[in-house]
C-alpha cells in the first residue's frame, strides 16, 4: 500500500471515491446518487472506470493520498477499497448496507465517519464537518490507520475468518 506523504495539514479538503464497477442496476444505485449529490461540489472527485455514470476517476492513488476524505462506498456488494481506506492515512467515509466482518473493530465516530445509504443527503454535512473539524479528524484517520495496521493484516484476517469458521461449526 502506497503510504500518504507529508502531514495531514498539507492534505487538500477533496473527498475522493472510484471503482472498476459502478454497481449501476435497474433497482437504482448508491453510487450513482452519490456522484449526483456531489457534481456540483468542488471538495470531491468521484468516479467509476466502467463507463456507465458518466464520470471518470480524474486522480491516481498518489493524489488520492494527498487528500482529507476517502469515500466507500457499496456498488455491486460492500465497498471494495474499504481496506485500502482504512490503511491510507485519510479520513474514511462508509456508505454501506454492508457490514464486512473486521468493521467489529472499528467503531464509527472514533475511526471513520458512517452515512447511512437510506439518506444519503447525510454525506454533505459529513464532508461540511470533516473540512471544518480538521484536528479532530485528523486524530480519527490516525487512529484509523493505526488500528487497521494491527486487525487488517493478512494474518490478522485469516485468523479471525478462521475463529469464525470454527464459531459456526459449533453452532
Amino acid at each position: 500500500l502506497k503510504r500518504a506523504s507529508g502531514d495531514w495539514a498539507q492534505k487538500r479538503n477533496v473527498a475522493v471515491g472510484g471503482g472498476v464497477t459502478s454497481g449501476n442496476s435497474a433497482t437504482g444505485c448508491l453510487r450513482r446518487i452519490v456522484v449526483e449529490l456531489l457534481a456540483d461540489r468542488g471538495d470531491a472527485d468521484v468516479g467509476f472506470v466502467d463507463g456507465q455514470l458518466n464520470c471518470q476517476p480524474r486522480m491516481g492513488v498518489k493524489a488520492q493520498l494527498d487528500c482529507k476524505g476517502v469515500l466507500c462506498i457499496d456498488g455491486w456488494g460492500w465497498p471494495g477499497n474499504i481496506i485500502w481506506a482504512f490503511l491510507s492515512g485519510c479520513c474514511p467515509v462508509v456508505i454501506s448496507v454492508w457490514q464486512v466482518h473486521f468493521l467489529r473493530h472499528f467503531t464509527p465516530g472514533l475511526h471513520y465517519f458512517y452515512v447511512d445509504p437510506a439518506d444519503p443527503r447525510q454525506l454533505l454535512s459529513v464532508l461540511d464537518y470533516v473540512w471544518r473539524n480538521d484536528q479532530a479528524v485528523a486524530q480519527m484517520a490516525r487512529a484509523c490507520r493505526q488500528l487497521a495496521e494491527q486487525v487488517l493484516t493478512p494474518q490478522a484476517l485469516r485468523a479471525e475468518l478462521d475463529q469464525d469458521l470454527e464459531d459456526i461449526e459449533m453452532l
